[in-house]
């Protein structure tokens, strides 16, 4: 045991604000597992709420000289992660409704030859990208997307759970996002317009 795991948070924080790494590490181990129950129940993503732990406290690291001020450390921590958290998630809704403008921008009508050779472009990045997916994402996303299909619906038939199809069709979104940024970057700006 060492000496500091005998000091209160406050203390603690002072001595991080001075860049004691030993002081750091232990309120890393007094938390990070607080941190990450409460990001995983949100986020309902392991590797999520592992990022979102590491991101709290490397926040808490480079920002180490404001916090020898700090009055509530506890509260301090905790309201970081829940930041932390609810920008996560807004960030993952975002990206899921422009996706799903794109895609019904797509099935409209096309009025030109340059909206359909863009639309045509789209949905062959999508194609490819769905095709690069783990076979069980890209069986719940082509349930989700193309025979339109509940998440329950999905669930039942495939025997998992409601929040593994949910989680499972926001990473497969999610990548085809980025394939579709990285292949038709103005082909994103065009549809918008």
């Amino acid at each position: 045991m060492t000496v500091y795991e005998l000091y209160d948070e406050k203390r603690l924080f002072a001595h991080i604000a001075l860049g004691d790494e030993a002081a750091f590490r232990v309120l890393f181990d007094r938390y990070r597992t607080r941190i990450y129950a409460i990001a995983f129940k949100l986020t309902k993503s392991a590797p999520v709420a592992e990022e979102i732990v590491q991101e709290v406290f490397l926040s808490i690291w480079l920002n180490k000289e404001k916090f020898e001020d700090v009055k509530d450390t506890s509260a301090y921590i905790f309201s970081m992660a829940y930041h932390k958290v609810f920008y996560y998630l807004k960030k993952v809704s975002r990206e899921a409704v422009l996706l799903e403008t794109i895609i019904a921008t797509m099935n409209q009508e096309v009025n030109s030859t340059e909206e359909t050779v863009a639309v045509n472009e789209s949905r062959w990045i999508i194609d490819k990208a769905v095709q690069q997916l783990p076979p069980q994402r890209q069986t719940i996303y082509r349930l989700s997307r193309q025979d339109g299909l509940s998440h329950e619906e999905i669930a039942h038939q495939l025997n998992i759970s409601r929040n593994t199809v949910k989680n499972q069709l926001v990473q497969a979104l999610r990548y085809i996002r980025v394939c579709l940024q990285k292949g038709a970057l103005f082909l994103l700006w065009f549809l918008m317009d």
